[in-house]
Formats: structure tokens, sequence, C-alpha cells
């Protein structure tokens, strides 16, 4: 891979994320050009590694999660919301904390709640440090990850309360963050209020992107 150019190491990383079983020469691959000096590469290696077992991908993205690019640590961040352990968690919660990306942020929150939704030992840290983070967090989109993840650990009714009226929410960005963060805490119990919300918001929208979003999740 050394001598390669920026579009063969492309090329072969966009091979690899379409196969449906990674061979050992494709984890080979990712573990070689997750450290490549352009960040365009290491953050699409992070994309890729989401769907990479756990004891491999695990401690290539808590490296990736210490990026000097932002955008980098954000995928790695995302990726690993598919693995466990005490060191996962401890990471998490630092760059929750530090990190002065709100986008960073917004995943490492998403994060956090996917790993620790299902494990006693670590969920009330996890509502604990969400809750007092929240209290300090000013972007609007960041937030939206907050009342997800919050009520995802807690089915506290009143972070449901909070995300449903950003879907009218003057920027588009943050209608579509509510309508796809609204996927992930679907339930029984709330499904008909959701569904309302976002048929009601779908019949006003006047953006594309809001649309697609509100029916991406109505169709989940």
């Amino acid at each position: 891979m050394e001598h390669k150019t920026f579009d063969e190491k492309w090329e072969i990383l966009q091979e690899i994320d379409e196969h449906e079983v990674f061979s050992t020469e494709d984890t080979s691959i990712l573990k070689e050009l997750y450290t490549d000096e352009d960040s365009l590469i290491r953050g699409l290696v992070a994309g890729i590694l989401c769907f990479v077992e756990p004891e491999i991908s695990t401690p290539l993205l808590m490296t990736l999660a210490n990026d000097s690019d932002a955008l980098v640590r954000t995928e790695a961040c995302d990726s690993l919301c598919n693995c466990k352990g005490e060191a996962v968690f401890n990471l998490l919660k630092d760059r929750l904390i530090h990190d002065k990306s709100s986008l960073f942020r917004s995943y490492a929150a998403l994060s956090l709640a996917d790993i620790t939704k299902d494990e006693d030992a670590y969920k009330a840290e996890a509502m604990q440090l969400l809750t007092s983070r929240l209290e300090k967090e000013r972007v609007i989109n960041t937030k939206i990850s907050f009342f997800r993840s919050l009520y995802l650990l807690s089915k506290e009714e009143r972070y449901l309360d909070a995300l449903l009226p950003i879907l009218q929410n003057r920027r588009y960005q943050n209608r579509c963050a509510v309508a796809h963060s609204l996927s992930s805490v679907c339930f029984p119990s709330n499904m008909e209020r959701i569904e309302i919300a976002l048929k009601n918001q779908y019949a006003v929208e006047s953006t594309v992107a809001a649309k697609s979003s509100i029916e991406s999740t109505l169709h989940d």
C-alpha cells in the first residue's frame, strides 16, 4: 500500500466496503491504512470498521477516535457503537467531555447510549454524564443526540417531549437529525405519537432532505 496513490487506495477501500464478509486480506489492508497520512483514507477506514468484528476493530477505532482530524474522530466514534468494554466506555466518556467538535460530541453521545443500553454496570453512569453534559451543551444538533440517547436509556417521556418540537426547527438540518434519531427510539408505547408528529411535519415540510429523512423513519 505504501506506493499506491490516493485514488488506488480509495478504490481498494470502496471494494472492501462492499464485501459481505471481510477476508484476512481485507482486515490486513484496513490495519495498514488506518494510519494513512491522508485523513480521507483514515475516515473511510473508520467507517468500514463499523462492520468488522469488534476484536479486530476496537483497538483501531480507539486510536482513530483520538485522531487529529475531527471528521475522522467522528467516523470512529460512530463505528464504536458496536464495540463493548470498559476501555471503550471510558474513551467515549472522555471525548464527550473534552472534544471541541460538536459533531463528535453528537456521535459520542449516540454511541455511549448504544453500548450501555443493555449494560447495567455502565447505564447509570452514562445517564448521569449525559444529563450533566446536556446542561452545558449549546449546539441544538448535538442536543438532539443527547435527548435521543437519554430517552433510549431511560424511556422518560420528557426527552421525547424535548425532541418532537425540534421537528419544526427553522434549520432543516436539525429537522433531519430529529427525524433520523426517532427511528431508534420508536417503541410500541410511543409509535402512534411519533408517527403523527412525523406525518404532520411532512405535510408542511419544504425541503427534500427533511422529507427524505421523515419518509425513511416512517418506513423503518
